[in-house]
């Protein structure tokens, strides 16, 4: 018998419990066993129950963007600059995985909760309702704040452009590919091999188009190239139209009796002209209804040679640096404080052309070429790191675009360390991995001298995310501090490092062996239950494990210090990428399986559970992240990466996904299909799109607070004609007969 909620509603309550166990073991199961279960045989259906399930549900969301931003982010800007990739590549790589982690993982844990079939309804809705919600709630936040924090600023258009078309192709792509009913394997490679192409068509824009493209006139640079074309083609122009000459004065001859007519003609329309001599239709006409003139002076077959200017960036472009960057020198200038999240407001800064022989940088990026401009930082004022592409000249908007968040974590830590004389713990670490001597002009330590001034002062400069009690911030901030503190004890706990390095890190390093053990054992014994159950011998694992790991948190001791990270640096990263691997998919999994229970519970479809509290769950960090920056005068930056992190959201999401599936069945088909909530919400991510395409242009690039407004409108028309749809008020709405909409899957 397979598990039914019109039967399960149906039993008696007393064996409601026994059925579940025999029916229902399946459903809402994740690493805690099934919640389905808990509710009618733990619980016992108590109402009570509901507020500790949906706590747990807050704290598993909040756990999910939070890992990413303090943890995962922060790893990959680390190999990142480890590996001395460019931004760019970075960018659209590392740093784009770790930006779209949630939502990929979110649609991992949907494509494989069940062997046998996949909720694609669910998958689709959180593709989909991140996206809306990006481009509606948070690109309207943003230009409702830029509107006062950053008046007069505009998007660059060849990457506003880019992203935009890209975004429409890889929507239109999953939308077609979920509309054929069945997915094949090689689908969900297409969809990756559309990212590398993606990968691919950024770095050309950027490297072999944008650096010929000054001041975005794209009319500038096909003149200059159009210009030697023109030169070897003049001698053949002319011969054409010294031929052609004489057939278009023949043709103007016959065409005269034609054109009298006509004039004749138009002559009899004497109101329609008048109307237009006032204006209606040809404002500004000297004659109403004047014909044209039949030739217009033809323009000369060789353009002039265009005035030479210096390839100089429009002060409207910025360029902020992968990581931090060496910062003004003491006595300067005064620091700013950074904004949340790690946003530091960045006033207007000069423009200085790079020598040709510029030196290597020690965070690993490539000095930029001759002749291209670079942006230097003001005195006393720190750089804006982003953690993603839009701080790396990817995004939608303005020269940097953005697959990304447009704030990380960890910049406070290397942007304050910087304050104090020396380099972050990044590029510290990456100069001892790398047998550089980690010295400043002085000969001094960069991370300090020990003692304990020091390490107070560094651990006041980085902070452990999620571990320090804020007094001032606001009640919210502070409950839900209090609300995810214990899963970042158990996160700091097993995860050995997120990039940085301190004392108190080094304390918690040398602990996470036998944490990190355990975790592993919950991983792979399939949840809590079978891992408390697995034994080896007379001694179970959970005991066992711990104290075969019980020697190295000394090792790790001994093999450190305070001030210096050690040289095996980025191995102990690569662990911490693993780790944090492995907590995104811990946490997605329980997030999923609750979900689920809740639409099996309460009759919802999953469908609208995921455009609502998965998918703003998710992209809850996109909207606080990008007001942030656009609170810090970066508004340019921030609606960048609105558009950027939507589009790689759904061209990994969903290739990822269906890839992974395709690997656990074999190769076997997945069937797809389209819910109606779904087909709703594309037709809003489409209309705002292609508002987006029409009001940036003809506003020039910017936007007002009265865009704004349509764009929060136009999200809450959605969630309304949404609800209806899950309440069976709409009817067959966008569900014709040729292509009829799936029953919704509740749970």
């Amino acid at each position: 018998m397979t598990c039914s909620a019109a039967l399960l509603a149906a039993t008696a309550a007393e064996d409601r419990c026994a059925y579940v166990q025999a029916n229902c073991t399946e459903v809402g199961n994740a690493y805690f066993g099934s919640y389905v279960e808990h509710w009618h045989c733990t619980f016992g259906e108590s109402p009570m129950a509901l507020l500790p399930l949906g706590v747990w549900l807050a704290m598993l969301i909040a756990a999910l963007c939070s890992t990413a931003d303090t943890f995962l982010i922060p790893q990959l800007s680390y190999i990142s600059t480890y590996l001395r990739l460019k931004p760019d590549v970075a960018g659209v790589t590392l740093l784009a995985f770790g930006n779209g982690a949630p939502d990929v993982f979110t649609g991992i844990a949907v494509a494989t909760a069940h062997p046998e079939e996949v909720d694609f309804s669910l998958l689709l809705a959180d593709l989909v309702g991140g996206s809306i919600f990006i481009m509606t709630v948070v690109v309207g936040a943003v230009v409702w704040v830029a509107a006062s924090h950053s008046p007069g600023w505009r998007l660059s258009r060849m990457p506003f452009y880019r992203d935009t078309i890209s975004f429409f192709v890889a929507i239109t792509l999953v939308l077609a590919v979920a509309s054929n009913g069945v997915v094949r394997p090689w689908e969900g490679v297409f969809f990756l091999l559309n990212y590398l192409f993606y990968v691919a068509l950024v770095i050309a824009i950027r490297y072999y188009i944008q650096p010929c493209w000054p001041e975005d006139t794209f009319g500038v640079y096909l003149r200059g190239k159009a210009q030697p074309v023109l030169q070897r083609a003049e001698p053949a122009l002319r011969a054409i139209s010294r031929r052609a000459t004489p057939l278009a004065r023949g043709a103007a001859e016959r065409a005269k009796p034609i054109a009298r007519q006509v004039r004749h003609r138009a002559s009899r329309a004497s109101s329609f002209f008048s109307a237009a001599g006032q204006g209606l239709l040809a404002q500004g006409s000297s004659v109403a209804g004047a014909p044209p003139p039949l030739a217009a002076p033809a323009p000369p077959l060789v353009a002039s040679p265009p005035v030479a200017s210096p390839l100089v960036a429009s002060p409207l472009v910025s360029s902020t640096p992968l990581l931090a960057a060496p910062a003004a020198a003491p006595g300067r200038g005064p620091s700013r404080p950074a904004s949340p999240r790690g946003v530091s407001p960045t006033p207007p800064r000069q423009v200085e052309m790079v020598p040709e022989q510029a030196p290597p940088r020690l965070d690993g990026s490539e000095a930029p070429e001759r002749g291209t401009p670079h942006v230097a930082p003001e005195s006393g004022t720190a750089p804006l790191v982003a953690s993603g592409a839009s701080a790396l000249g990817l995004g939608g908007g303005g020269g940097n675009g953005g697959a990304a968040r447009p704030v990380a974590a960890h910049a406070v830590c290397g942007e304050e360390a910087e304050r104090g004389g020396g380099l972050g713990a990044v590029q510290v670490a990456v100069a001892v991995a790398q047998g550089e001597d980690p010295t400043n002009d002085n000969g001094g330590r960069l991370m300090g001298s020990g003692g304990a001034a020091a390490e107070a002062a560094e651990e006041e400069r980085c902070p452990m995310a999620g571990l320090e009690w804020d007094a001032g911030a606001s009640r919210l901030s502070k409950a839900l501090w209090l609300l995810e503190w214990p899963l970042s004890v158990l996160r700091w706990a097993t995860i050995p490092t997120d990039s940085e390095w301190d004392a108190r890190r080094r304390r918690w390093t040398a602990a996470t062996p036998p944490f990190a053990a355990v975790l592993l054992l919950v991983r792979f014994s399939g949840g809590v239950g079978d891992a408390a159950a697995a034994r080896a011998g007379p001694l179970p694992l959970l005991l066992l494990l711990p104290l075969c790991c019980a020697p190295l948190p000394y090792a790790l001791w001994r093999l450190t210090r305070d001030d210096v990270p050690p040289a095996w640096q980025p191995a102990l990263v690569v662990t911490g990428f693993c780790f944090s691997i492995v907590w995104l998919d811990l946490v997605a999994t329980e997030v999923v399986a609750l979900i689920e229970t809740a639409g099996f519970l309460l009759g919802i479809s999953t469908s609208i559970l995921g455009l609502t509290v998965i998918a703003i769950g998710n992209s809850a960090g996109d909207l606080v992240s990008d007001i942030a920056a656009a609170k810090g005068g970066e508004a340019k930056m921030a609606v960048a990466a609105c558009f950027g992190s939507p589009l790689l959201m759904n061209i990994i999401g969903a290739g990822a996904s269906l890839t992974v599936r395709a690997i656990m069945t074999g190769g076997a088909d997945t069937e797809s299909s389209v819910s109606q909530v779904c087909r709703i919400a594309y037709l809003f991510l489409y209309t705002a799109l292609f508002s987006h395409m029409v009001v940036f242009p003809l506003c020039g690039y910017s936007a007002s607070r009265g865009y704004a407004v349509y764009l929060f409108a136009l999200y809450a028309v959605f969630m309304l004609l949404a609800l209806l749809a899950e309440s069976r008020k709409l009817g067959d709405f966008l569900c014709p007969a040729s292509s009829p909409c799936p029953p919704p899957v509740e749970g």
